[in-house]
């Protein structure tokens, strides 16, 4: 289970479902999924946000929760306002229930990570790499996360293709990151 099903789980959601590269939609999207879009689009959202922060900052998670409030807008900054719009518009909810939601996720999400680097060997640079790509595969396109991040790799269709050669060539990917 990776970092997204573990939050999801922990929280209650309805379940996230990984992104078809081809339709860039969640693979076998029930016709009523409108209950789970809040979550598919919030999960991945915030952890790409805590990993961002934690690789852009030189932060740890424990600084993180040390220093700020589990905050979103802490994460965002000056893109803050745009991403929860479109969070809200993709999940069908107010900007306010989308705030309150991150921020629930937030906190849930920095405990885990937490829980996690007790029990993995890996720096945090690998721990941050191998967790964005895993919360990537989640990420709806239509949120254009990557451009508002400036980081287009994230929108990228291709980071949501899985098997052998994907994966090799993700790893090849990684030591250059």
């Amino acid at each position: 289970m990776d970092i997204v099903e573990i939050v999801q789980k922990n929280l209650g959601y309805p379940p996230v479902k990984k992104i078809d590269p081809n339709t860039s939609e969640p693979v076998d999207k029930e016709e009523k999924y409108e209950a789970g879009s809040l979550a598919q689009a919030a999960i991945p959202v915030t952890l790409i946000g805590i990993l961002n922060y934690m690789e852009l900052k030189l932060k740890t998670v424990n600084e993180l929760s040390d220093r700020h409030p589990a905050q979103v807008q802490t994460l965002f900054e000056k893109n803050y306002d745009e991403i929860i719009a479109h969070v809200a518009r993709y999940s069908g909810t107010t900007e306010f229930q989308v705030t309150q939601e991150m921020n629930f996720i937030l906190k849930e999400a920095m405990r885990v990570i937490l829980e996690i680097k007790k029990t993995t060997s890996l720096s945090a640079h690998e721990f941050v790499v191998a967790s964005r790509a895993a919360s990537v595969l989640y990420l709806p396109a239509s949120l254009h996360l990557g451009t508002l991040l400036g980081d287009n790799h994230i929108d990228d269709n291709t980071t949501k293709m899985e098997g052998p050669i994907s994966s090799v060539m993700h790893s090849l990917e990684n030591k250059f990151k």
